[in-house]
C-alpha cells in the first residue's frame, strides 16, 4: 500500500514526500515525542491502512506495532527509518535508526552525517563509522569518495556548517571507491583504520606554555591534538570539562585563571595570554558573558537555585556562532540576599538591557531560574520591550496561589540541591572530587551554596507570578516525576499564549548534562530562527 507520495520533478533531491489520504506520519524521538522541523527522528506510520502485525511473529509484532500516543486505542508502525521533516512539511530520508551510536554521552545518527557529507560538491559517496582510538576512546571517521583531490580539513569545516561539533567526524579517509561485498553491500571489515596522529589541526604551539596548554586541552576533551586557535567549547567542551581543565592548568602551570577567563578566551592562544596577567575577571559577576561575539539578539540564561549559570556552557557548540549567550548569576554568591523573586527579576532586567538595550529579549531559565525568567518576561512587557523566546526548563510556580493551586506541582517538587548541581556537572555527588573542584573554582562562594538553595526555595514559595502575554516552550525531565506530574500545565494560569511541550528522559538535575542540553539547544535553535 502507498503511504507517502511526492512528484519526482518537484524537488532537486528525492524526498519521501507527504502522506496519502487516510494515513498519518509522525517523526518522533526515542520517547515518542514529536521532534521539531529540521531535527532527525524515527518515522512512525498510522492510519486506515495499518496492518495487524507480522504473521505468526508475535515478538516482532509487539516491537514494531506500538500504541499511538496521539489517538486513543490506535496503533502505529515503527519503520526504523531515520527521517527529517523540512519546513515545507516534506519528509527527507536520512538512513536507518540502527545506525545510531552513542559517543561521549551523545546519541549520534550516522546517516545524518553521511547525508551532509554527500552535499559537498566534490563528494560522490560517504560512509561514517565509529572507530575506537586508544588515546581518546570512540571517534567518528568519515570514509569518502571524491571527484579529484579533496581538502580533508575543508570537508570537516563544511560538515561543521550543518552539524553540531560532536557530530563532525574526527578524521576523513579518502577512498577510490567504497569496498563492497559480493552481494553489493558495504564491506565494513575492508574499511581502513585511520591514522589519528595526523589529526592535530590549526597552528602549532609556539612556546612551552602553549605546548602544555595544548596537551591539557587534548587530554580533557579526549582528542588526539589541538591547535592553539581551536575553541574549547566548539570542540565539545562544557562546564564539567571546563572545571577539569582549569584544575589541570592550576596543577601544571600554577595559574588560577578562573571560569570567566575560559569563556572570554577559550583557545590555547587566548589563555596563554592570560597567564601571569593577574586575577581574571570575576566569574561570580551577575552578568556572565559565555559568548559575546556575533550581532544577533543574545540568549540570556537564568541560573537555577544554585546561583551559577556557567552550567549553560554546553549550549555554545549547538547555537550559531553569531548568537551571543549570557548567564545571569545570583548575587547570593557574594553574600547579598535579594528579598523576592520580583527584586531578582528587576535586577536582571536592568543587567540585560544594559548590554542589549532594545530587544528582542530571549530568556531561558532552569528550575528556580524558570520562575525568574517568566517574571523577567512580564516586566519587559510592562516596559514595552519585545520578548522573543521564553524557554522554561523543568521549573514551575509553587502551589497555593490562585488558580495554579489545583494543577501545580506538589510541595515535594524536585528543587535544586548541591547533589543535583554536581550531577548537572557530571560528577557523582558521593565522590569528593566534584565538591573539591567546585570549591576551587568558586572559592569562598562555594560555602554560600547550601544557604542560597534554601533562600531561593523560600522566595519561590512566596512568589505570585504575573501574567505573561505570549508563547513559551517548556522542557520537562521525566525520570524523577510521578505519572500525573503537571509539567507545562502548571504555567497555564500565568501564560496567555501557547506553551510548546518537550519531554526529556533524564532527571531534573541532569538537564544541563551534554546530551539533554544538546536536545534542548536543537529546539532553541529552531525557535531562534537558526
Amino acid at each position: 500500500v502507498d503511504t507517502l507520495v511526492h512528484p519526482l520533478a518537484a524537488t532537486e533531491q528525492p524526498v519521501l514526500g507527504r502522506t496519502v489520504a487516510g494515513t498519518q506520519a509522525y517523526v518522533l524521538d526515542e520517547w515518542l515525542n514529536p521532534v521539531p522541523a529540521g531535527v532527525p527522528g524515527e518515522l512512525y506510520l498510522a492510519g486506515a491502512g495499518l496492518a495487524r502485525g507480522y504473521l505468526n511473529r508475535p515478538g516482532l509484532t509487539a516491537e514494531r506495532f506500538v500504541a499511538c500516543p496521539f489517538a486513543s486505542g490506535e496503533r502505529m508502525y515503527r519503520t526504523g527509518d531515520l527521517v527529517r521533516r523540512s519546513r515545507e512539511g516534506e519528509l527527507e530520508y536520512l538512513g536507518r535508526t540502527d545506525q545510531q551510536v552513542k559517543i561521549r554521552g551523545f546519541r549520534i545518527e550516522l546517516g545524518e552525517i553521511e547525508q551532509v557529507l554527500r552535499r559537498h560538491p566534490r563528494v560522490s559517496g560517504a560512509v561514517v563509522r565509529p572507530v575506537e582510538d586508544r588515546a581518546a576512546g570512540t571517534r567518528l571517521v568519515a570514509y569518502v569518495v571524491a571527484d579529484g583531490r579533496l581538502d580533508q580539513a575543508g570537508l570537516r569545516a563544511f560538515a561543521g556548517g550543518f552539524l553540531p561539533g560532536y557530530m563532525v567526524p574526527a578524521a576523513v579517509v579518502p577512498l577510490d571507491a567504497l569496498p563492497l561485498t559480493g552481494s553489493g553491500k558495504l564491506d565494513h571489515r575492508a574499511l581502513p583504520a585511520p591514522d589519528f596522529a595526523e589529526l592535530a589541526g590549526g597552528r602549532a604551539p609556539r612556546t612551552e606554555q602553549e605546548r602544555v596548554l595544548c596537551g591539557l586541552f587534548a587530554e580533557v576533551l579526549g582528542i588526539a591534538g589541538v591547535g592553539i586557535d581551536d575553541d574549547f567549547f566548539a570542540l565539545g567542551g562544557h562546564s564539567l570539562l571546563a572545571m577539569k581543565l582549569l584544575a589541570r592548568i592550576r596543577t601544571a602551570l600554577g595559574a588560577d585563571l578562573g571560569m570567566r577567563a575560559l569563556f572570554e578566551a577559550p583557545t590555547v592562544a587566548g589563555l596563554a595570554g592570560r597567564l601571569g596577567a593577574g586575577p581574571a575577571a570575576d566569574a561570580l559577576d551577575v552578568l556572565l558573558p559565555l559568548r559575546t561575539g556575533g550581532g544577533l539578539a543574545p540568549l540570556f540564561c537564568v541560573h537555577p537555585a544554585a546561583g551559577i549559570s556557567w552550567v549553560y556552557s554546553g549550549l555554545l557548540p549547538h547555537l550559531g556562532a553569531d548568537r551571543p549567550v549570557y548567564g545571569l548569576q545570583a548575587r547570593g554568591l557574594r553574600g547579598e540576599a535579594p528579598a523576592s523573586v520580583a527584586e531578582i527579576a528587576e535586577d536582571y532586567v536592568r543587567q540585560i538591557r544594559a548590554v542589549w538595550p532594545s530587544g528582542p529579549y530571549h530568556l531561558l531559565g532552569w528550575s528556580f531560574g524558570a520562575v525568574v525568567a517568566q517574571e523577567m518576561a512580564v516586566r519587559l512587557q510592562a516596559e514595552g520591550a519585545p520578548v522573543g523566546v521564553l524557554a522554561l526548563l523543568d521549573g514551575a510556580p509553587v502551589t497555593g496561589h490562585g488558580p495554579a493551586a489545583a494543577d501545580g506541582p506538589e510541595e515535594d517538587e524536585p528543587v535544586d540541591t548541591l547533589a543535583e548541581l554536581l550531577l548537572s556537572l557530571g560528577y557523582d555527588p558521593e565522590a569528593g572530587r566534584g565538591q573539591a573542584e567546585l570549591a576551587a573554582v568558586l572559592g569562598e562562594a562555594a560555602a554560600e551554596l547550601p544557604g542560597m538553595f534554601e533562600r531561593h526555595r523560600k522566595l519561590m514559595a512566596e512568589h505570585v507570578p504575573g501574567r505573561y502575554r505570549g508563547d513559551a516552550v517548556f522542557f520537562g525531565a521525566t525520570l524523577d516525576k510521578p505519572a500525573d506530574w503537571p509539567y507545562e500545565r502548571s504555567w497555564r494560569p500565568y501564560l496567555d499564549g501557547r506553551i510548546e511541550p518537550h519531554r526529556l528522559a533524564c532527571a531534573h538535575g541532569e538537564l544541563t548534562r551534554p546530551e539533554p542540553l544538546a536536545r534542548i539547544a536543537s529546539v532553541l535553535a529552531e525557535k531562534l530562527g537558526e
